[in-house]
């Protein structure tokens, strides 16, 4: 999904699902999901966790802001060409 960078909220996306998923925008608070059998969790591409059958998943913003860099200004006009 392509979100406004002012909004406070988690985007999760279901990587491989057996039935088709969207991303998932919810508000920044904490969630807990209960997994429905063995799975991995992957965070930003990067670290990869195991969850057991009906073990609970939970999910919260990390303490300390990102810091992102922009090179150059063109984002937000690319997004209005695009019709958003």
């Amino acid at each position: 999904p392509i979100l406004h960078e002012s909004l406070d909220v988690l985007i999760i996306t279901p990587v491989a699902p057996v039935y088709r998923l969207e991303s998932i925008v919810v508000p920044d608070e904490k969630i807990e999901i209960i997994s429905s059998h063995d799975c991995n969790i992957v965070m930003d591409a990067q670290v990869v966790k195991t969850a057991g059958f009906e073990e609970p998943i939970t999910i919260k913003k990390y303490k300390k802001p990102a810091v992102f860099i922009r090179l150059k200004k063109r984002g937000l006009r690319q997004m209005s060409k695009l019709g958003f």
